[in-house]
């Protein structure tokens, strides 16, 4: 039951992290209980999914993905603000940098181009160059509204996007050979040894939802077979499939996304 419990602690903490985005929380603000949470900070901290960006005394925790838009970090390393080049403002990936603070940390999830762009330095077409990079890069999301455009950062709505369980299509029988369905390999595709395998990873991980990618490594089996499998496990109400985080996902995790209704779902939970 333990670990049960801390994987639950260490999920809320990245749900609230996410939620606050580059705010963050010292850590008697995390949430969670006296009895779990220290552990869970400790073991998100060494899993590098969590970081502190304040001191001992003075904590401050993020996901370890905003820490790159915290210009305060160079402060930790006891670099003075003037050393900063000021010709570091003049190149497309410092304006990305500072259009994905002002989107993070912006009180409102929606911004004008005006409220998203403010303090970048630049050209117009530098100012266009980064929000198109972000926007072909799934982080900035652009909406219109009449004639006015806005934008939305991921992270503003990652949190509303829970695990679902995908209303699928059903699922053809499997054919005899002659047809155009491939039975899967009832070997390779033993129940019992992909529970195995994804209980194995979870507790490594402690986490409930494990990669499919992952899964797929420790098996040692054909993606299209696992992929059928999960589907199946899914429909039947055995497993949740989960979008996971598409933009920190290198291409090996991506191949192994299976797609519903044209959405990535990249993560597994199985239901014991």
């Amino acid at each position: 039951m333990a670990p049960d419990l801390l994987a639950t602690h260490k999920q809320g903490i990245i749900d609230k992290l996410r939620e606050v985005g580059i705010s963050g929380l010292p850590k008697s603000k995390l949430p969670g209980t006296s009895k779990f949470k220290p552990q869970a900070v400790e073991e998100l901290e060494k899993s590098q999914l969590i970081v502190n960006i304040g001191t001992t005394k003075s904590s401050r925790y993020i996901l370890k993905e905003f820490e790159q838009l915290i210009p305060q970090k160079t402060a930790r390393k006891k670099v003075k603000k003037e050393t900063v080049s000021a010709e570091l403002f003049d190149k497309p990936e410092s304006i990305i940098d500072i259009i994905e603070k002002n989107a993070i940390s912006a009180a409102s999830d929606i911004l004008t181009q005006k409220e998203l762009t403010k303090g970048c330095k630049g050209g117009d077409s530098d100012i266009e160059d980064a929000l198109l990079r972000l926007s072909e890069s799934h982080k900035l999301l652009k909406l219109k509204s009449s004639k006015t455009v806005y934008f939305v950062h991921i992270s503003k709505i990652r949190s509303l996007l829970p695990s679902v369980q995908p209303d699928l299509p059903p699922c053809p029988p499997p054919c005899n050979g002659r047809g155009k369905t491939p039975l899967p390999d009832s070997s390779e595709m033993n129940r019992e040894r992909i529970l195995g395998a994804y209980r194995k990873i979870s507790e490594r991980i402690r986490l409930p939802d494990v990669e499919i990618y992952a899964l797929q490594q420790e098996l040692g089996c054909d993606s299209e077979a696992l992929k059928t499998f999960l589907l199946e496990e899914s429909r039947k109400g055995n497993a949740v499939l989960s979008y996971g985080d598409w933009s920190l996902s290198d291409e090996n995790i991506r191949s192994a996304a299976i797609y519903i209704r044209g959405k990535a779902h990249l993560l597994i939970h199985f239901k014991h």
